[in-house]
């Protein structure tokens, strides 16, 4: 997990302009359970039955298996002083999930300006594309 952690504090060195913010299959009361304490959950073990993993949680739309790579990760951008979000893919309803996304007021004392650049996958092999948005903030006269 450290090398992802790395990678994105090197494209944005301060911890500080980065939130990250996950839904994923996390059962939807335990959302607000420190990173520890939502991995040690009984209900996001990877447990088989049969062929399957059991799921850590379900909806009308269907089931999630435990992510526990992604809450690992979240926990290693945590220690990192990264902010991060998790959020359940089973909830009801994601308002509250867009409301952690909305841009944030920059200070009063700082005039923002955000832009946003393209970059290409490092990796010869591959073809995705990364969206990164870097954010500067200047103390104004």
């Amino acid at each position: 997990m450290t090398h992802y952690v790395s990678e994105l504090l090197r494209h944005e060195p301060i911890p500080s302009r980065v939130l990250v913010s996950v839904i994923t299959g996390v059962p939807p009361e335990l959302t607000d359970s420190a990173y520890d304490g939502l991995l040690a959950d009984p209900a996001m073990q990877e447990v088989l039955d049969g062929d399957a993993l059991v799921p850590s949680c379900s909806s009308g739309l269907g089931r999630a298996t435990p992510p526990r790579r992604l809450v690992s990760w979240l926990a290693a951008l945590k220690d990192a002083r990264i902010q991060t979000d998790v959020h359940s893919i089973c909830a009801p309803a994601f308002l509250t999930v867009l409301d952690n996304l909305l841009p944030r007021p920059a200070p009063i004392s700082h005039r923002a300006s955000a832009s946003h650049e393209r970059l290409r996958a490092t990796r010869k092999d591959s073809s995705l594309v990364r969206w990164r948005s870097s954010f500067r903030a200047r103390t104004t006269a």
